[in-house]
């Protein structure tokens, strides 16, 4: 008999924070040009789930005002034009306080399952999307999305099955951008 998935809220399953630069104006060069990798929306929307560059650096100015995230974090742009867009961290890196930070709780999950989840459930949180002059995504209502939480064997196998379905969609899309350039 296996064990039972969970459901859980996101909040059980990771420590959800937002992303911290609150110094105004933002772009004040005292705070950047450093080595601390500083990732903005861009960066995530730029990656293919794993976010492997990064645009902007803080100094140790920066760092001070804002708020180191560890390799592994899940990302979600909470605001803007781009709200939802989601990564995964392949380096420690601080962000503003449109990204929030989703670090798996180390006995519960694993980051690419978290982001998996997070891929499936946000829609839910993007329809709840208060409709302002901006879409935007509520840190309590994110806390709260319940996500099922089976054993770490198993988000394991369910990650490395759809690592390998995306491949497939990655191969079947680079065919197709082949055939339309012959065409």
């Amino acid at each position: 008999k296996s064990p039972r998935w969970e459901l859980k809220p996101l909040g059980g399953a990771a420590r959800i924070a937002r992303g911290k630069f609150s110094f105004r104006p933002r772009n004040d060069p005292r705070f950047y040009g450093g080595s601390i990798p500083f990732i903005q929306i861009g960066d995530i929307s730029n990656s293919d789930r794993h976010i492997r560059r990064y645009s902007q650096t803080l100094n140790e100015k920066g760092l001070a005002i804002s708020r180191m995230f560890p390799k592994g974090t899940v990302v979600i742009a909470i605001t803007g034009a781009t709200v939802g867009v989601t990564g995964i961290l392949t380096f420690d890196a601080c962000f503003p306080d449109s990204i929030v930070g989703m670090v798996a709780h180390e006995n519960t999950a694993i980051s690419d399952f978290i982001y998996w989840a997070v891929e499936y459930v946000k829609k839910a949180a993007l329809a709840e999307a208060t409709q302002t002059t901006q879409p935007n995504i509520n840190l309590k209502n994110l806390e709260k999305l319940r996500i099922p939480i089976p054993p770490l064997p198993e988000q394991r196998r369910i990650v490395a099955h759809l690592d390998g379905l995306q491949a497939k969609v990655d191969a079947l899309k680079e065919l197709q951008a082949e055939s339309v350039d012959e065409v």
